[in-house]
């Protein structure tokens, strides 16, 4: 331990903390995620074969198999973008990184594939909501030009009529 006691250790000490602290949260974020895909993986193999509503929520099968579908993907492709970096960055990985990136794969997945789901579902209630009709113009409705004198310049000679 060094035995200066300055600003700088005293500033790397806090940012130290914040670091820290954000890693904590990070960690906190995805274990609530975490555990909201386990409850949806569970609705969604319930939701399989058939439609099922869940307070005033339809899930159909297609969503149900689409959610599953998309969090294999991830838990397949984690692990294969872990060794791929670590090939191409020429560095050594931990083994228990394969173990746990799968369940980060699964988790990041599903949750890509219901915001996707969730962006077109408002596309498209947006368009049924505001179909945009365009009126044809009505000519009977414009009202008759104005016809204007044109234009002409004052000379010394005009006077009004009196």
């Amino acid at each position: 331990m060094s035995s200066r006691n300055d600003e700088t250790a005293n500033f790397a000490a806090a940012a130290g903390l914040i670091a820290a602290s954000f890693i904590i949260l990070a960690m906190f974020v995805f274990f609530v995620f975490a555990i909201i895909v386990a409850v949806l993986t569970v609705v969604a193999i319930w939701a399989w074969n058939e439609p099922r509503t869940i307070w005033r929520t339809t899930i159909t099968p297609e969503e149900a198999r689409s959610f599953v579908y998309c969090g294999l993907i991830g838990a397949v492709v984690a692990p294969l973008l872990v060794v791929l970096m670590s090939a191409g960055l020429g560095t050594a990985f931990k083994p228990e990184v394969l173990t746990y990136s799968p369940w980060v794969g699964y988790v990041f997945g599903a949750l890509l594939q219901s915001y996707v789901a969730h962006q077109e579902e408002e596309k498209r209630k947006n368009a049924i909501e505001d179909p945009e009709v365009v009126q044809p113009a009505s000519r009977a409705l414009a009202p008759p030009p104005v016809q204007a004198e044109p234009f002409r310049y004052a000379s010394w000679d005009d006077e009004e009529a009196r």
